[in-house]
């Protein structure tokens, strides 16, 4: 049996194909990476300071904010942030005011186990103190 279509029918049909595209492609390049952690300043903890996720890009490409948050009394703070791209991630840390009031920027390591391929991280990675 062949099947056969009109013109109208294989217009439409290729139509639904195109539309669909871009969410299939979304969905299978979306990455997802989670931190979790400490900041102090030698023993005391340093808290109500802003913790901000970047994706790493390079240049002309500026870096992409993945989450931002506040550390709490504690210094403790968790992040999770997604994007869709067809490279591996490369997460970047941005604290704002270390113990000596400076803006420091850390390249977190990143392996295959940290990134998912997903839209939630299920297991934040632990970035220690």
């Amino acid at each position: 049996m062949v099947l056969t279509y009109s013109r109208a029918e294989m217009g439409t049909r290729l139509f639904v194909v195109l539309l669909s595209f871009p969410l299939l492609l979304h969905a299978l390049l979306t990455q997802s990476l989670g931190i979790r952690g400490t900041l102090r300043c030698g023993t005391n903890p340093l808290g109500n300071r802003t913790v901000q996720l970047y994706d790493k890009r390079k240049p002309p490409f500026s870096d992409k904010l993945l989450a931002s948050n506040t550390t709490d009394s504690s210094g403790l703070f968790y992040l999770t942030g997604t994007a869709a791209r067809v490279l591996p991630l490369s997460p970047l840390l941005e604290i704002e005011g270390d113990c000596k009031g400076r803006k420091r920027k850390i390249k977190l390591p990143s392996s295959e186990t940290d990134v998912t391929r997903t839209k939630v991280r299920f297991s934040p990675k632990d970035t220690g103190q």
